[in-house]
Formats: structure tokens, sequence, C-alpha cells
């Protein structure tokens, strides 16, 4: 038949094995991000380390000195390579990691914001981890 229900997943946290599974759709699923605990679960993921070094390096190249990082949701696979990505690279480049992130109770933008306000040194550039956080 022309129609074959299928399912995309896009996790806010990371993978519930046994859910997916209850819910796989014949196996018609596939997962935007990793899952390590099963190998056979197709996945679609980016290079984050690749991206956030392009990006690091850009924001070099056009004469920043303090770039800092903003954490979108945090209990992902790809969050987690951002992160570690975006510590890489600014050690690589000799710089101090400044991740900004929302204190307890307040809300993600206006968090962050707060935070980058706070700096003792603002950096003048912000690697955001996702687009909702940009």
């Amino acid at each position: 038949s022309m129609y074959s229900p299928f399912g995309v997943v896009a996790p806010s946290t990371r993978v519930d094995l046994e859910a997916l599974r209850r819910y796989a759709f014949q196996n018609r699923v596939v997962v935007i991000d990793r899952v390590e605990d099963d190998p056979t679960v197709p996945t679609v993921t980016v290079d984050s380390a690749h991206g956030i070094e392009l990006a690091f390096d850009h924001l070099r190249g056009l004469g920043h000195t303090a770039i800092a990082y903003a954490p979108g949701i945090i209990g992902t696979y790809t969050a987690h390579d951002r992160r570690d990505a975006y510590r890489h690279a600014a050690n690589r480049h000799g710089l101090s990691p400044v991740i900004l992130e929302a204190a307890g109770g307040m809300e993600v933008g206006p968090g962050i914001v707060d935070h980058w306000l706070r700096e003792p040194v603002r950096p003048t550039a912000v690697i955001a981890s996702n687009d909702a956080i940009a």
C-alpha cells in the first residue's frame, strides 16, 4: 500500500527504549539523536563536535576572544556532545569555557541572559546549542 505508518522521535531526554519498542510501528521509527544502548534502533544525528568547532572557528575569525556557550535541553546525547565539543574548542583556543545557564526557577532564555550580564568579563559571542536557545 502507499500508506506506511512511521514515526520520527526527537527526544527531549534520553530515549526510553521500552516505550520505543512498545510503539515502534513495526520498526518504522527513526530517532533524531544517538541511541547507544541498542544499535538496532535507526537514528539520525549531526556531527555536533564538528558543528561546534566550525561555529567557534568562525567567531574567532571575526575577532571574538570571549565566546560563551548556552546549552538547551539537558539529558540528550546531542546536548552532551555539544557541551563537550564547546569545552574542547575553548581549550583548543586557550580560552576559559563559559557556560551560560539559567538559575533555578528562572525561564531558560531570561536566565541565560541574566547569567551573561553577571559575567565579570562579558563574552562578546555566544554559541547556542539549538535554534530555540538562539
